[in-house]
């Protein structure tokens, strides 16, 4: 088996004897790391890692095997693990196999040919692991870039908008603790996906502040419904779905949906995006922020009390919009001196005046290729405002 093909390896026991015995019987087959004790092990796989697959011994002083590779597993959730011990008994391996999820238990002394042949299977699983996990992640970002650039043709106002909850959100989920608040960040993007299925007229009515009739406004509310329902299609997005599904309710259960979910039982995302967007709409009809901000505190029941403490802590008079013209430079162009890439500093208008894209939003390949066909077919304002001239290098 050629090295090549093999993931990395790391062999972990308390006996240095036993490591150099792996290593002369399987250096020619795999790519193999040894590590003493479980504590060097961890500080390897943190410089060294990842780690495709991980053998450990069970008896180790300070750390035993079933503790050590508990700890692989919440490091490397991918990494495939295997036990190796003298003790052959069935408690120890049940231990084992249920506390460390381990793909295979082995008993000392194992012959050369048996380990290799259960490296080999390990091997397999983890490209079958990683495969999976690759196309997953492919589908779900081409699916991701889908609906965005969608979203962006078709409602580029709203886009627009929740474009500038980014780092709001980041901020915020920093300040509540949140690690990982990419879901979240979706969630606002994609918040308004509902709308493709409103029609154009209602649509309009609703940003010129025309009274909707009741059926228009049943329409208008059943939006969330209808962008969970479109984003719940997508493997990996349910988190995403709900918090999008229950962006509009209140803290107290009140609004939609109706049902009786109510508190913290509302996706913290949920409730994160229902502060920010209200806070943000105020803003956009002129209200100063510590205004917006006094509105929402008196609004009893409506928001996690938490998150708008959080919310006036970190943004409080502070505006939530882009860098002042003193820290961005703006650059005048053409239409067609526009490149993926750029963020555009000034909205998009056709001639006669239809909004294209707002300013604030970053160009991505579609935007651009729609910008290139209104602008043989139709023509646009020029000139446009945009943070830069030439692109970046990576």
């Amino acid at each position: 088996m050629a090295k090549a093909l093999t993931p990395k390896i790391l062999c972990v026991d308390d006996e240095p004897s036993i490591l150099e015995a792996f290593k002369r019987q399987l250096r020619n087959s795999f790519d193999l790391d040894v590590a003493v004790m479980a504590k060097t092990a961890l500080s390897m796989i943190v410089e060294k890692g990842p780690y495709g697959i991980v053998v450990s011994d069970m008896r180790m002083p300070e750390m035993d095997g079933i503790e050590f590779l508990k700890e692989v597993r919440r490091m490397s959730p991918d990494t495939v693990r295997l036990m190796l011990t003298g003790n052959s008994d069935q408690e120890t391996a049940a231990r084992a196999v249920n506390e460390g999820n381990i793909f295979r238990f082995l008993t000392k002394p194992c012959a050369s040919d048996d380990l290799k042949k259960a490296l080999m299977d390990a091997a397999q699983q983890y490209r079958l692991i990683t495969a999976e996990k690759d196309l997953l992640q492919n589908t779900l970002s081409g699916s991701v870039k889908l609906l965005t650039d969608i979203l962006s043709l078709i409602d580029p106002v709203s886009f627009g908008a929740t474009m500038k909850l980014r780092d709001p959100i980041r901020n915020v989920a920093k300040e509540l603790g949140i690690a990982n608040p990419w879901d979240i960040e979706l969630a606002v993007m994609l918040s308004n996906i509902g709308f493709v299925t409103v029609p154009s007229t209602v649509t309009a009515k609703l940003r010129k502040g025309i009274s909707l009739s009741e059926q228009e406004r049943e329409l208008i509310q059943k939006i969330p419904t209808m962008g969970s329902s479109l984003i719940s299609n997508i493997p990996r997005l349910e988190v995403v779905a709900q918090i999008v599904l229950y962006q509009n309710k209140h803290f107290d259960g009140a609004g939609y949906p109706v049902d009786s979910v109510s508190g913290e039982k509302i996706p913290i995302g949920a409730r994160i995006v229902k502060v920010l967007k209200d806070l943000l709409q105020h803003e956009a009809r002129g209200t100063p922020r510590v205004t917006a901000l006094t509105k929402m505190t008196g609004r009893d029941g409506w928001y996690d009390p938490n998150i708008l403490k959080a919310v006036i802590r970190l943004l409080g008079a502070e505006g939530m919009p882009a860098p002042s013209k003193e820290e961005t430079k703006i650059y005048e162009v053409k239409s067609d001196q526009l490149f993926i890439g750029q963020t555009l500093l000034s909205n998009v208008e056709t001639l006669d005046g239809v909004l294209l894209i707002t300013a604030g939003t970053c160009i991505t390949e579609t935007l651009h290729e729609r910008l290139v066909n209104y602008s043989k077919l139709v023509g646009i304002k020029e000139p446009i405002q945009v943070d830069c001239l030439i692109p970046t290098e990576e």
